[in-house]
């Protein structure tokens, strides 16, 4: 019997939740596990309740689950909370909130543990080692993480927490260590996108601070002190999205990234980079809005603005991640469909992905070549060269400053000419918009269709994009288990929109249905929109946490009953 275990750890920020999951699921992955761990977390530094679920199973996991099988309660708000949990879900938590609950829960005097140990701060070793015998498993694993996690001093006083902890408990479900996956890695989506895009030779990223995207600029300032990556934490989004512009016009691959609100203050910088045609890529991590919204959750809300993000018309390319391996590919991807075409490409992620860990295969850099999109081979006379010269295709040769030293290179936010000065001429405004739009039609032949789930000619299909990949995944292979007949199509590229896939399996199904993270159904109006087919229903959710595959299930079977 495959084994598929849920951990709810929850409390108060500050009490050290972030690091305590941290170091129970390395030491599941150490174990041999496959680990898939989700937070939510309010927007506050101290107080409020806080909760990382920590999934692990013997085989590959997609998505986060509602169905726990132990809660870990670290303060009086976790245990009231999830009291409803109670009937069935096995409680642990410190012995002075045994008189707040009832019936399963296991409970010790955790802190006096961590206080003999040097601090009580550790108190969630000490759990985490309770816990771990509870499974039955192998304290030198744990004790191997932790040391791999802190300092000296404090990993002598968490070692000790842990024992404590595991020597208090008692073997419930005797799991054993599996295989360990040496050639996994355990990461979360800012992690790859960082990393994506240092080995697509980024060498400049501005950002100004915002969650759910700061920990893209975090990781990127890591690789800064070792490799040659400029990191700047810019004033405001205004000031960091110039900056990346000209990080980019003067022959630098730049990025830079954002939330929602942050995005809508770069708006008319898009547009900079649209006239210009000059590549930039920027990352989204969408959030619930308007406005401020909810600061610290998720939601899929910002695909239709992102489409015509700044005024007039100029071509684009969407893209969304579907998992933590595909933040790899796409920022990859994303900085070679900028340099090529000259254009701005957007990176669609959430709070959800941006934050969620999983294990994957690790990353091998000699698969990835990164191409060079610059003009070398120009013979011209002096001052001769045309940066927005009109081409067949569309794209321009395109230099930077001091490339060559008998050519200037001129760049503005107004239309242009070839050479690019400015231009009122009716000519050259039209000239130059069939210019850019040409390369609309020209990228996609680089697009990748939607990735078919399940078989496909199925009763129903099921659209969804980005990071609701995992849990429709496996709501339809459950659905099918079920008894239902059911398939889906998953976008990863939103803009241009791929419609190959689209129209072929659309015609032989008779429901279709778009599963999503908003109101409105924003992919379902593009679908419509570019092909003219109608979803039969909409399966939606937008209270700021991610459906789980349970959910996605029910609402799916509702809709078919």
């Amino acid at each position: 019997m495959t084994i598929i275990k849920n951990i709810l750890i929850s409390g108060a920020a500050g009490q050290g939740i972030d690091t305590a999951a941290v170091i129970f699921e390395d030491a599941l992955f150490a174990a041999g596990y496959h680990v898939f761990s989700n937070k939510d977390y309010m927007s506050r530094v101290r107080g409020g309740n806080n909760f990382v679920q920590i999934r692990f199973s013997e085989n590959e996991l997609h998505s986060h689950s509602d169905i726990l099988d132990l809660c870990i309660a670290l303060d009086e708000e976790a245990l009231t909370i999830n009291k409803d949990l109670s009937s069935s879900i096995p409680f642990v938590a410190d012995k002075s909130l045994e008189k707040e609950h009832g019936n399963h829960l296991y409970s010790e005097d955790f802190r006096t543990m961590a206080k003999d140990s040097g601090s009580e701060k550790a108190f969630t070793s000490a759990i985490s080692g309770y816990v771990w015998k509870y499974f039955g498993l192998d304290i030198q694993i744990l004790k191997d993480t932790i040391n791999k996690n802190f300092n000296e001093k404090l990993a002598d006083i968490n070692v000790k927490a842990a024992q404590k902890g595991f020597d208090a408990g008692q073997i419930k479900e005797a799991l054993s260590p599996k295989q360990k996956h040496d050639d996994h890695i355990f990461i979360n989506g800012n992690q790859a996108l960082a990393f994506g895009s240092f080995m697509a030779g980024c060498k400049f990223y501005c950002a100004y601070p915002m969650t759910p995207s700061t920990s893209v600029m975090n990781e990127l300032a890591k690789y800064a002190q070792t490799y040659p990556i400029i990191v700047e934490q810019a004033e405001d989004e205004i000031a960091a999205i110039n900056m990346a512009i000209g990080s980019s016009f003067a022959g630098v691959r730049s990025m830079t990234g954002t939330s929602g609100g942050g995005l809508s203050l770069m708006v008319e910088g898009i547009g900079l980079s649209g006239i210009s045609e000059t590549p930039l890529v920027i990352i989204n991590a969408m959030r619930p809005g308007p406005a401020t919204g909810f600061a610290t959750r998720t939601a899929q809300g910002d695909l239709s603005f992102i489409l015509t993000a700044s005024q007039g018309e100029f071509p684009r390319v969407v893209l969304a991640p579907k998992d933590q391996a595909d933040c790899f590919r796409i920022s990859l991807r994303a900085f070679e469909l900028a340099d090529k075409y000259q254009l701005p490409v957007f990176i669609l992620t959430d709070q959800f992905l941006a934050d969620a860990r999983k294990n994957i295969k690790e990353f091998d850099p000699e698969e990835y070549i990164v191409s060079s999109y610059l003009a070398d081979d120009l013979n011209m006379d002096d001052y001769t060269y045309q940066r927005y010269k009109l081409t067949e295709n569309g794209i321009s040769p395109r230099i930077y400053p001091g490339q060559y030293d008998n050519q200037v290179v001129l760049h503005d936010s107004y239309e242009h000419d070839e050479r690019g000065h400015d231009t009122e001429s009716a000519y050259y405004g039209t000239a130059m918009m069939d210019k850019r739009m040409k390369k609309e039609e020209l990228v996609k032949d680089d697009l990748i269709e939607p990735e078919l789930l399940g078989v496909p000619y199925a009763g129903t299909m099921i659209l969804s994009w980005g990071s609701s990949y995992g849990a429709v995944k496996e709501a339809i292979e459950r659905l099918n288990e079920g008894g239902f007949s059911v398939f889906g199509l998953h976008f990863s590229d939103l803009w241009p929109l791929p419609v190959k896939n689209l129209k072929k399996f659309c015609a032989k199904s008779q429901h279709l249905i778009t599963v999503e993270h908003n109101y409105t159904g924003q992919l379902a109006k593009l679908v419509k929109q570019e092909t003219g087919i109608s979803v039969t229903d909409k399966v939606l959710g937008y209270d700021g946490r991610q459906m789980s595959p349970e959910t996605i299930y029910a609402k799916i079977k509702e809709v078919l009953s």
